[in-house]
């Protein structure tokens, strides 16, 4: 009798091979359900097509020659059942990302996710790696053996309090010096200057504005300011936030100012290996 097996299964039907397949003898087919045909008769591989969602056939398989007893093999199979898209409660924002519950979570499907920076644990989708209220869509995959794989995505955005909101660093000019006499009273330009060679550090030095309307910071800039470590290899990031936008802009890898105000940036860190971690700073333009 011929050896059959099931080697592969869609959703309208499945595949059957035939052990010890010779072509130099005469092979039926029939099944209970659908339609069963050779796939590729050369090898001995027949399909069954033509069945509902899960629904089961079995294959019998005769096998006869001229002065052969005939033979036949029996093997059952089924069409995929149904997939079961992820369907999702409402986002909720917290610092940094969104969470999203799973509202037809079950431990019988895998769940996971195949796009954005998410993760699921307990039936909750956790995003991060946001910004102030910067949005992102998650794509989620469920499957199950036996049953059709699908997708679907859910969408949120982190709420109005930035991870880490550090104001830029100021600098205190020192007391001025004694005088036998009070100096008249005059006007003081402090111009920010950049000292190098034999007479730097003569005298007090000002600290420059670390944005300035019309030009551009690059992100190692802004991370070194913040003393926010970028280890050797890893790679720096950044997205400024919505609420900042007027203020100033992503360009390339540089922060550029458009107007006064505050920009608000979130410095992204993701080393050759370890977690990637992220930080949001404050910047006066």
């Amino acid at each position: 009798a011929p050896s059959l097996n099931v080697v592969s299964v869609g959703s309208g039907g499945f595949r059957v091979s035939i052990g010890g397949y010779d072509p130099d003898l005469t092979y039926s087919l029939s099944s209970t359900a659908g339609s069963v045909a050779w796939a590729n008769q050369s090898i001995g591989l027949a399909v069954v097509s033509g069945l509902a969602v899960g629904q089961e056939s079995t294959v019998t398989v005769s096998v006869s020659c001229g002065s052969c007893v005939s033979a036949s093999g029996t093997v059952t199979g089924s069409a995929l059942g149904s997939a079961m898209p992820p369907t999702f409660d409402s986002a909720v924002p917290r610092s940094g990302g969104f969470t999203a519950r799973i509202s037809n979570f079950s431990t019988d499907w895998k769940f996971r996710v195949i796009a954005g920076n998410a993760t699921i644990a307990n039936g909750v989708v956790s995003a991060g790696g946001l910004g102030v209220l910067q949005s992102a869509t998650i794509t989620v995959e469920s499957s199950r053996q036996g049953y059709a794989t699908s997708t679907a995505t859910v969408t949120g955005a982190a709420n109005s309090t930035p991870t880490t909101t550090i104001s830029p660093p100021t600098t205190t000019a020192p007391p001025a010096a004694p005088t036998t006499a009070p100096a008249p009273a005059t006007t003081v330009t402090t111009v920010a200057v950049s000292m190098s060679g034999p007479g730097a550090g003569a005298g007090p030095v000002v600290q420059t504005p670390l944005l300035r309307v019309g030009r551009s910071t690059t992100l190692l800039v802004i991370a070194k300011r913040y003393r926010i470590s970028v280890p050797a290899g890893a790679r720096l990031g950044g997205t400024v936030a919505s609420s900042s936008s007027k203020v100033c802009k992503m360009l390339g890898n540089s922060v550029r100012a458009l107007k006064k105000g505050t920009c608000r940036v979130t410095l992204t860190v993701t080393p050759k290996k370890g977690r990637r971690t992220a930080r949001t700073v404050s910047i006066t333009v």
